[in-house]
């Protein structure tokens, strides 16, 4: 049977180099993800990440590294290296992207790669790839996917140039700067093998850039509700995730539920409610009140009907469309001109 000692040893909990991989490699893998991952809510991945590193926190306190795991122990240690392997593969492509976004702003690029950028990587090579960047957000990302870098260009090269240029470049107050090359930086560490992809998402989810959290680029997450993550870090310093998810609070899904219910046959229950206050005392920025549950069932209805609305609204606007239009090209409509009956005799 599998010990603890031997799920450590898994991509997930290991530092690996991952620095000498070719650009080229690396940025096909984004694209491809990119257009197949969609989007997922940042609080809930944050609250299964944090939720099962605590089941797999309070294992570790009761089972020696090389103690053989029991099947259902092992089935919870298995579920946490399954899930948030893909999670720590989403926030890689997706903080890559963000800071080859943001660079775009630097607003002194030729001396910041000259005399900053040029130390840790070829200088030729930025410069091409930063003087053909557009201007606009979403045109940005796509150059970092698309662009054809020099073969032998690596992504431990690229993204540590890109970290040199938001520290050291000169931006105007809401862009670039200490907060943008702190996240690069993140990646960088992470890719040069000097923390975990583990470490990776337990820093991503509290990275903020200079008005907020990083989770507002419209790119493989959809939009933070800050006042939720903050609940949810908040509750997580304190070691109150299990109470947290057991109250139902907010982002808390049926996936969340579940896991703490396989988790309680193992450890027992734990508390129905959050201690606010203790969770204050134990360093929380947040001003919590107990939040009223939602149950899941009624989310999803609530869910289920919003998307019929919005489909019947959909077909209505089209049948409005069709109806106004004539088709002169396949896929080609122009807007249909009606006249008058006496215009027309």
């Amino acid at each position: 049977m599998p010990t603890l000692a031997q799920h450590k040893r898994r991509p997930f909990t290991t530092c690996m180099d991952l620095s000498g991989v070719f650009v080229n490699t690396f940025v096909e893998q984004v694209r491809n993800a990119k257009l197949g991952l969609g989007k997922v809510s940042p609080e809930k991945e944050a609250i299964h990440f944090y939720l099962s590193n605590h089941v797999v926190s309070l294992i570790a306190s009761s089972h020696e590294p090389d103690e053989p795991l029991p099947p259902e122990v092992n089935g919870l240690v298995e579920s946490y290296y399954a899930s948030q392997y893909k999670s720590a593969v989403r926030l890689v492509y997706y903080l890559y992207l963000i800071c080859v976004r943001e660079s775009r702003h630097c607003q002194d690029k030729d001396k910041a790669i000259k005399e900053h950028a040029s130390k840790v990587g070829d200088e030729g090579t930025l410069h091409a790839f930063m003087k053909t960047m557009p201007c606009g957000s979403d045109s940005a990302a796509k150059h970092g996917v698309t662009y054809l870098f020099p073969e032998d260009c690596t992504i431990g090269e690229l993204v540590h140039q890109l970290e040199v240029l938001l520290f050291k470049g000169k931006y105007s107050s809401s862009f670039g700067g200490e907060k943008w090359g702190g996240i690069a930086k993140v990646l960088r560490q992470f890719l040069h093998g000097e923390i975990s992809a583990e470490m990776l998402v337990d820093t991503a989810f509290t990275l903020q850039h200079n008005t907020c959290a990083i989770f507002n680029k419209g790119m493989l997450y959809n939009a933070q509700n800050d006042h939720a993550m903050i609940r949810i870090l908040d509750a997580q310093r304190a070691g109150k995730i299990p109470e947290y998810v057991k109250s139902k609070d907010y982002g808390v899904r049926a996936i969340h539920t579940s896991l703490l219910k396989k988790a309680e046959t193992i450890f027992g229950a734990f508390n129905s409610s959050v201690d606010w206050a203790a969770v204050k005392g134990a360093g929380g920025i947040g001003e919590h009140e107990d939040h009223t549950p939602v149950s899941d069932e009624k989310s999803d209805k609530v869910a289920h009907w919003k998307m019929k609305l919005k489909q019947k609204k959909g077909a209505k606007k089209k049948a409005e469309f069709l109806n106004n239009s004539v088709l002169v090209l396949p896929g080609v409509y122009l807007p249909q001109v009606k006249r008058s009956e006496q215009e027309a005799s």
